[in-house]
C-alpha cells in the first residue's frame, strides 16, 4: 500500500466541481429554502511525489447524496473513467465531492461511510465539501478530509496546493455561484493568486504634457469614472492619479476643490481595492491641503476619516475602525449634515456590535435613525420617498435586532 503524498487540486477539476454544484445551490437563482445538496467524483493522478486531482464530474444531487456509493454510481463512475483514460491512461477515480449549502464544512455519519469507500484501497483516496455560504475574502469555501485510517469514525483535514489558479480561475468558478467580484478579487490577492490586472505601481505612472493641465486632469477624471463603471479599477486608478497629480498645485480655491474631490475619489477606489498605503497617503493629503487652504476642512476631515473607518472594518479591526468613525461624526456634527451623519452612525453602530458593545451599538443605530428623519426632512436631495422609507426600515431592523441579539453585521456601503 502506497503512502499518502500532497495533495494537489488542478484549476480544471476545480471549475467543474464548483459549477456541478451551482447548478443545485447558488444565490442568483434558486432560493435558500430549495438549496440541495449535490455530489460527485474527483479523478486523479499518481505523480512519485503528487497526489493530483485533475479532473471533476458531478453524478448525482438531493436525495440521493445522503445514502452511500450504491452498484449504480459505481457503475457510472467506471464509465466516466474509461471515457477519461481513452485521453490520459494515467488517471483513475480517486476521490469524491460535495456540498453542504448553508451547513459548513464537515462530514456526517453518511459521509463517512461513503468516505470509507474512497480510502479502503486507496490510502490517498480523499473527499471535498464545498458550502458557498463559506466563501469569503479570506476563504475558498471548501476543506479536503480523509478518515484517520480506512476503518475509522473520525477524520481529519487535509492540506492542498492550488495549481493553474488565477483570479480569472475563481472568477469562471464562482460565477455561477453568485459570489461578488470584489470578494472574488481579494480571495484572489489573499491567496497570492495572479490577478486579472496585477498589482498597479503608482510610482511608474507619468504626467502627460499639457498646455492645459486643468482640462486635461478634468478629462482624466471622465476616463476614471467611465473605466470605473466598466469595471476596469486599474484604469480607473490610474486616470484618477493622473488627474490627482495635475491639480496638486492649484491657483484657485476651484481648482483646489475639484484636487480634493478627485483625491477623494482616487482614496476610496484604493481602500475599497487593496491599496491601504496609498489610500492613507492620499487622505492626509486631502487633511493637510482642506485645513492649510480653510477649504471646507470638516467635510474633507471628515470623509477622510469615514475611509480610515472603512479601511479598518475590511481589515477586520473594528476598534480602529470605529475610532476613525467618531472622528468623522464630530466634524458632521459642527455642520449639521444630515445625511453624512445617519451613514457614519450606522457604521459605528456595526462596528460596536463586532466589539461585543451593544447598548453603544443600539445607540448609535438609534443615532443613525434619528439623522435619517432630520436628512429626510432637510430634503437636501432628491431622494424620492420610497427611498428614505427603506433606508428607515433597514435601520429600525437593525435596532430591533441589536436590542434581541440577533443583528448581522456588516460593512455598510460608503456613501
Amino acid at each position: 500500500m502506497s503512502a499518502v503524498k500532497p495533495l494537489v487540486l488542478q484549476a480544471k477539476a476545480f471549475i467543474k466541481m464548483i459549477h456541478w454544484m451551482a447548478e443545485y445551490a447558488n444565490f442568483t437563482s434558486i432560493m435558500e429554502p430549495n438549496w440541495v445538496e449535490s455530489m460527485g467524483i474527483m479523478f486523479c493522478k499518481d505523480t512519485p511525489e503528487k497526489y493530483i486531482i485533475a479532473e471533476a464530474e458531478g453524478i448525482t444531487y438531493g436525495n440521493l447524496v445522503y445514502v452511500e456509493t450504491s452498484p449504480q454510481q459505481v457503475a457510472q463512475i467506471t464509465r466516466i473513467e474509461e471515457e477519461l483514460r481513452k485521453k490520459d491512461p494515467n488517471i483513475y477515480a480517486g476521490g469524491w465531492f460535495h456540498s453542504h449549502p448553508g451547513h459548513s464544512l464537515f462530514y456526517s455519519g453518511t459521509d463517512l461511510a461513503n468516505q470509507a469507500y474512497w480510502q479502503t484501497n486507496n490510502p490517498n483516496g480523499v473527499g471535498l465539501v464545498f458550502d458557498l455560504t463559506q466563501v469569503s475574502e479570506t476563504f475558498i469555501g471548501f476543506k479536503f478530509f480523509r478518515l484517520d485510517s480506512a476503518q475509522s469514525q473520525s477524520y481529519h483535514e487535509v492540506p492542498y496546493e492550488l495549481y493553474g489558479f488565477t483570479e480569472e480561475t475563481l472568477i469562471e468558478a464562482f460565477k455561477p455561484v453568485g459570489i461578488d467580484i470584489k470578494t472574488i478579487h481579494r480571495l484572489a490577492k489573499n491567496l497570492g493568486l495572479k490577478t486579472a490586472e496585477g498589482i498597479l505601481e503608482f510610482e511608474k505612472i507619468e504626467i502627460p504634457e499639457t498646455e492645459d493641465p486643468v482640462g486635461t486632469a478634468k478629462a482624466c477624471i471622465k476616463a476614471s469614472e467611465n473605466a470605473y463603471f466598466q469595471g476596469k479599477v486599474n484604469k480607473a486608478i490610474e486616470q484618477y492619479r493622473i488627474a490627482n497629480l495635475l491639480l496638486r498645485n492649484p491657483k484657485s480655491p476651484e481648482i483646489m476643490e475639484l484636487y480634493l474631490n478627485c483625491t477623494l475619489k482616487l482614496a476610496k477606489i484604493c481602500v475599497l481595492n487593496d491599496y491601504p498605503d496609498t489610500a492613507k497617503a492620499l487622505l492626509k493629503e486631502i487633511v493637510v491641503f482642506s485645513k492649510k487652504m480653510d477649504l471646507n476642512p470638516d467635510y474633507y476631515v471628515g470623509k477622510s476619516e469615514v475611509l480610515l473607518g472603512y479601511l479598518g472594518d475590511l481589515n477586520q479591526n473594528p476598534e480602529e475602525a470605529l475610532l476613525h468613525y467618531k472622528k468623522a461624526i464630530d466634524h458632521f456634527k459642527k455642520k449639521k449634515d444630515y445625511a453624512e451623519l445617519y451613514k457614519i452612525y450606522d457604521l459605528a453602530g456595526g462596528a460596536s456590535w463586532k466589539i461585543k458593545n451593544k447598548p453603544e451599538a443600539i445607540q448609535y443605530f438609534k443615532e443613525a435613525l434619528y439623522n435619517v428623519m432630520l436628512a429626510e426632512k432637510a430634503k437636501k436631495d432628491d431622494k424620492p420617498q420610497r427611498i428614505w422609507d427603506l433606508i428607515k426600515k433597514g435601520i429600525s431592523s437593525k435596532i430591533t435586532s441589536a436590542e434581541t441579539a440577533h443583528i448581522k453585521t456588516g460593512i455598510e456601503k460608503v456613501g
